[in-house]
């Protein structure tokens, strides 16, 4: 019985929730440059709020030469919230008066 809840709930949250793929692929839009790798490296649920989840999204520069500059391999984590399929940069819990990222950046 156990095994089918969770079988099931693991479902329902693919059904609803922005997968790996379209997460990289909206950032791959927003973010034009040539020479970029995006990897989504960390994806955990936010306790206490259901269906709401904390990503990171690692903004890679390759090493090579683009666009006549050198890039040395530097990489940007972007934090990100994800509810179903919308990506918040930020949010705020009035009643807490605290960032639902907060528990995630300060560990």
């Amino acid at each position: 019985m156990k095994k089918i809840f969770f079988l099931t709930t693991i479902l329902a949250m693919s059904l609803f929730s922005a997968t790996n793929e379209e997460i990289i692929n909206h950032f791959k839009s927003v973010i034009k440059l040539d020479g970029f790798e995006y990897k989504v490296t960390t994806r955990k649920n936010i306790e206490g709020y259901p269906g709401y989840e904390f990503a990171i999204v690692e903004v890679s520069q390759s090493n090579n030469v683009t666009n006549n500059m050198h890039h040395d391999g530097k990489t940007q984590k972007l934090q990100v919230i994800i509810k179903d399929n919308i990506i918040f940069p930020e949010a705020v819990d009035i009643k807490r008066n605290r960032s639902l990222l907060e528990d995630f950046v300060n560990n």
